[in-house]
C-alpha cells in the first residue's frame, strides 16, 4: 500500500545493491512510471541517488515497462511519451539515449526527435560510429518490426 515508502527505504540502504534489492526497485519504479501522486518526487530522488547502480536499474525498468506495454494491454506510445516526459524532468534523456536495449532507445530517440529535443540524423550517425554493425542490425530489425512493408511482400522467387 506504500510503494513510495518502500522505494525510499530501499534507496537508503547502504551498498552493495543485492539482486533482491535490484528486482524490487525495478518492479517498484514501474509503479511510479504509471500515474502516481508521488511519481515526480520518487523518480527524482532515485535518479539523483548517490549510488551509481540506481540509474541503470531505473533505465532498465523504463525500457521493460515500455516493451511490455502490449502484453499488459496498454498503449506503447502513451508509455513512451510518459518515459520521455520523465526523462526530460530528470534531465536524463542524453544518458538514456546512450543506453540499451536498442529497440527501446531507438523508439525513444524517434519520439524525442519529433518533439525537437534531438537531431535524429546526427544521433543515428553517432550510434553507428559507436556501435557499428550491432546497432545497424538492431535498427534494421526495429524497422522491420515497425514498418513491415520495408521488407516487401516476402522472399523473391526465381522463375523456373
Amino acid at each position: 500500500n506504500c510503494p513510495d515508502v518502500l522505494v525510499l527505504g530501499l534507496l537508503q540502504i547502504n551498498p552493495p545493491i543485492t539482486l533482491l534489492r535490484q528486482e524490487l526497485l525495478g518492479k517498484l519504479f514501474k509503479v511510479f512510471l504509471a500515474p502516481h501522486p508521488n511519481s515526480g518526487v520518487i523518480l527524482a530522488h532515485a535518479w539523483h541517488s548517490q549510488s551509481i547502480q540506481i540509474k541503470p536499474i531505473l533505465m532498465l525498468s523504463m525500457a521493460d515497462w515500455y516493451l511490455k506495454a502490449g502484453q499488459e494491454g496498454d498503449n506503447e506510445h502513451s508509455r513512451l511519451s510518459r518515459i520521455l516526459d520523465v526523462a526530460q524532468d530528470l534531465k536524463a534523456l542524453s544518458m538514456m539515449l546512450n543506453g540499451q536495449p536498442f529497440p527501446f532507445v531507438i523508439d525513444l530517440a524517434i519520439l524525442a526527435s519529433r518533439r525537437e529535443y534531438l537531431n535524429l540524423e546526427k544521433w543515428l550517425g553517432d550510434k553507428i560510429r559507436e556501435h557499428g554493425e550491432i546497432f545497424v542490425a538492431a535498427t534494421v530489425k526495429f524497422l522491420q518490426r515497425k514498418i513491415p512493408a520495408v521488407m516487401g511482400p516476402g522472399p523473391l522467387k526465381e522463375d523456373s
